[in-house]
């Protein structure tokens, strides 16, 4: 297992949306990947299993309260990808 996915198990890692303590990496899905398909580790971020069912389209609704509407919200996307990205470069895994 990579680094990257490994950072959950980190006390001070948390979730990128909610801030909830119990989370795991999660691949964000973007235009490039599809069912069963996996991005790279750098596209991804900590995800709660509420709001990582949220960004798999498996929930309408993450812990925060955000709709999906049934379709991927891509600025919730972008945003959670944002602070996945600035930790990675925090903790030495990803150049800035």
């Amino acid at each position: 297992m990579s680094k990257i996915r490994n950072l959950p198990r980190d006390p001070d890692v948390v979730c990128a949306n909610c801030g909830h303590p119990d989370c795991v990496w999660a691949h964000l899905r973007f235009h490039d990947s599809g069912v069963g398909q996996k991005c790279a580790d750098l596209f991804g971020a900590p995800l709660c299993r509420e709001c990582h069912d949220y960004a798999d389209s498996r929930a309408k609704h993450d812990r925060m309260g955000h709709s999906n509407g049934g379709s991927l919200d891509y600025v919730w996307l972008y945003r959670v990808l944002r602070k996945g990205q600035l930790l990675l470069i925090r903790k030495g895994l990803m150049n800035g």
